[in-house]
Formats: structure tokens, sequence, C-alpha cells
């Protein structure tokens, strides 16, 4: 009876021990996922696939400066499930920024079309990842790839578990340092974990409306300035989005 009881204590010690372990792990885990932190990303048009496209010298040399000139420097201000991502604090009204708060399932992007600026209500899902056993450095923190069901292409830290990145892009368990879409890379520079102001971070005001409402503005004002997606007869006009 005696060695049973000796048995039990050992054996509730020991659950009593790994119980203690999980609590202290989901503490670290809540207070890593709290912490505040500020990125700093280059978001860049992809050059080269856009010129392959056109035959004309000069007008593709008019193309390339028109793009390159739209890279830009953006900053991502992350605290406690809420982020806002945006050009510095000194950009004018119009440029375009993203808000998302994950507890409240809440995603406003600000994008403009033809300098007007509109805000725009996302649909709040993840992309659909899918992990690939590739790992690289950004700013000196080991990052894994994924990519999602459309082909787009992330890199994420694991040892930063924050689940965000540029612009409209989250759902990867590690804060993501990189994307490449068809059209634009995002890549960060800087990477501040510490003493980071993160007052700015509050919802985007005014009327929003729905993607799908934007997409249908977006296409009528390209065919009103003569784009309607093909460049069959050789002319390429850029519009600011």
């Amino acid at each position: 009876m005696m060695t049973k009881k000796l048995n039990f204590r050992r054996e509730w010690k020991s659950v009593k021990k790994l119980i203690q372990c999980i609590i202290a792990l989901a503490v670290m885990f809540s207070e890593m996922n709290a912490q505040t932190v500020k990125v700093t990303y280059r978001e860049e048009m992809k050059v080269a696939e856009v010129l392959q496209q056109i035959n004309d010298p000069q007008i593709a040399a008019a193309v390339e400066k028109q793009l390159k000139a739209k890279t830009k420097t953006m900053e991502l201000l992350y605290s406690k499930g809420e982020s806002i991502y945006r050009q510095e604090a000194t950009a004018s009204d119009n440029s375009s920024a993203v808000y998302k708060n994950m507890q409240k399932r809440i995603c406003l992007s600000k994008e403009s079309i033809i300098d007007r600026p509109f805000l725009i209500r996302d649909d709040f899902t993840a992309p659909k990842w899918e992990f690939i056993n590739e790992s690289m450095e950004i700013c000196g923190l080991k990052c894994q790839k994924a990519i999602d069901s459309t082909g787009v292409t992330a890199w994420y830290c694991p040892e930063i578990p924050i689940n965000d990145g540029p612009y409209r892009y989250f759902g990867l368990p590690g804060l993501i340092l990189k994307i490449e879409n068809k059209g634009k890379i995002f890549t960060a520079e800087n990477v501040q974990t510490k003493d980071v102001e993160t007052s700015e971070i509050k919802p985007l005001r005014g009327k929003a409306i729905s993607r799908e409402e934007f997409e249908k503005i977006k296409k009528q004002k390209l065919q009103e300035f003569g784009v309607n997606g093909s460049t069959g007869n050789g002319s390429v006009k850029i519009i600011t989005m």
C-alpha cells in the first residue's frame, strides 16, 4: 500500500511539473506574441517581367522609368494582434495603407485610383499556405519559405511568432519578411523589436466599400484611359494606383 502511495506521489509530481511547463510555455508565447514590432519594407514593381511584354524600346524605357519611380519605403507597426502597414508618417493622406485587427478579424485597405482615395473592406481570410523546406536570411534572421495557392511566395521568421506581414498578407507561424507576387516584391530592410512607438496603430477612417466594388471602379477608370489589360496595340499607359 505504501509503495502505491509513493508511486502515486511521484507520478503526480511529474504531472504537476508537466502542467507547470505547459503554463510557462503558454505565458512565454503569449508575451512573445504580444510584443511590438516595426518593420521597414522596400516595395518595388517587378520591372523585368513588365518590360518583356513591350517591343518598342522607347516605350520600354519610359515604362521602366515610371515603374522604378514607384519603388517606395513602407513600414509595418504591430502590437498585440493589431497592425498598420503604411508609408512613412510624412506621407500624404492619399498614400496607401492597410489596417489589420486579428481579434476582430478586420482588414481595411486604403488605395487610390488616379489620386482618388478609396477605403476598402477586405475579406479577412488567410491564404492557404504550403510550407516549403527552404530557408534564407533576411535582416540577419532565418526565414522559412511558403507558397499560397495563387503562386505568391512568402518568407517568414519563426523566431518572431507574429501572424502578420506586409500589405494584406498574414497567416503564417512567424512574421513575414518577404513577399513576391505577380507584380510586386516586398522585402524587409530593417526589423525593430524594442522601443517601438505604436500609438499610430489606428483603424482607417471613412466609408468602406468591398474589394469587388473597388475592382469594378478601377476597371471602369482603366477603360476610360484606354487600358483594357491587353498590350496588343503596343501602347502602354501607366496609371497611379
